[in-house]
């Protein structure tokens, strides 16, 4: 009889054990009590970071394989600790020699209301009849930096063994967090944030570093940056003004009005293409149309090497130093199909920790 009840006490642990594995996140563990959000609004000027379902589910699974063996073992203690100290010692040795958990994450699901979990979570090796349930992984915006957590039962499946609050996801180190949506049939994508970049260098190598991302940036954005540059002098007396960027094709144009000591005298038109190079997004001038008067000589490479150097600054300030970068594209791709088309793709790993 002392033995099934301390059967029943490992059944018991494993049991609640199964959400704490579940929610193994790349997260801060901690539940909050603040107000969420509801209906957070986006900044159009903003960039979305799109967390593939891929690379959150080995991270997650990772997570799990870490952390189950000291969350069994507390869970047992947890379980045990107002037995008698035989009895708690007979229980911890018999549970730990009957009982050998393993959990795996076999699914992560993006739907409307949040991302869908499975786990199947067996008692010993091997074991052909594992414990498996799923549920509902929903993330609320609490502040300007965190998104709370929140677990519920899936549709049509048993409950799981906790509801409610449960952990923040913490995205501090990327800027500002605007929303935070799941992204149901988009390609790889799990997650959608919309994010206001730091100018701050996120820490190098923290939590998070070098896990997978895409980054799509308006293409309203440039715009935005390029009216809050204002005039740019080039040198010799002459100026760009009104500065008009688009994306167009594969590369970015730029349309400038020139102005001799204050004069309007001329436009140029300016082409740059886009690359990744040693994980920086790198603009290069690679054509200038010039129509200026013929009293006045446009100092084009003055004038190149300025809007390349602005250019750069912009494309830096756009992701933040969040992102190394692999490859940029523009408009929708294979692996975030719900981009806006026009908007261009970053892909890359995440600078600093998530």
């Amino acid at each position: 009889m002392k033995h099934k009840k301390i059967i029943q006490l490992g059944i018991t642990s494993l049991f609640t054990l199964l959400l704490l594995v579940t929610l193994a996140l790349p997260v801060h563990a901690a539940s909050s009590k603040k107000a969420i959000i509801r209906y957070p609004k986006d900044d159009p000027n903003a960039v979305n970071i799109y967390l593939p379902i891929s690379a959150m589910q080995q991270q997650f699974q990772q997570s799990i394989q870490q952390q189950l063996p000291d969350q069994f073992n507390q869970s047992i203690m947890d379980q045990t600790k107002s037995l008698d100290p035989g009895t708690r010692t007979l229980a911890n040795q018999l549970i730990g020699e009957v009982f050998q958990p393993s959990a795996t994450l076999t699914q992560l699901t993006p739907e409307q209301g949040g991302l869908v979990s499975t786990i199947n979570v067996g008692l010993f090796p091997n074991d052909p009849n594992p414990l498996s349930f799923s549920m509902l992984l929903a993330f609320n915006k609490i502040n300007d930096h965190a998104a709370e957590v929140d677990a519920s039962a899936v549709p049509g499946q048993p409950a799981p063994p906790s509801t409610g609050p449960q952990s923040t996801f913490d995205v501090g180190g990327f800027g500002t967090l605007n929303s935070i949506v799941p992204t149901p049939g988009c390609g790889n994508s799990a997650l959608k944030m919309n994010i206001t970049p730091s100018q701050a260098p996120p820490p190098q190598g923290g939590q998070g570093a070098g896990f997978p991302l895409v980054i799509e940036v308006p293409a309203a954005a440039f715009q935005a940056g390029a009216a809050a540059q204002g005039n740019m002098q080039i040198g010799a007396g002459f100026s760009a003004q009104n500065i008009q960027i688009s994306l167009q094709g594969q590369g970015m144009v730029v349309n400038t009005q020139i102005a001799f000591q204050g004069t309007q005298v001329g436009s140029t038109m300016t082409t740059v293409q886009l690359s990744a190079a040693n994980g920086t997004l790198v603009g290069t001038v690679t054509n200038t149309q010039v129509n200026i008067g013929g009293l006045f000589t446009l100092p084009v490479d003055a004038f190149n090497q300025t809007i390349q150097q602005q250019i750069n600054q912009e494309l830096g300030g756009m992701i933040g130093n969040m992102l190394n970068v692999t490859s940029v594209n523009f408009g929708p791709t294979a692996d975030v199909p719900c981009a806006t088309p026009g908007n261009m793709i970053l892909s890359g790993t995440a600078a600093g920790g998530i």
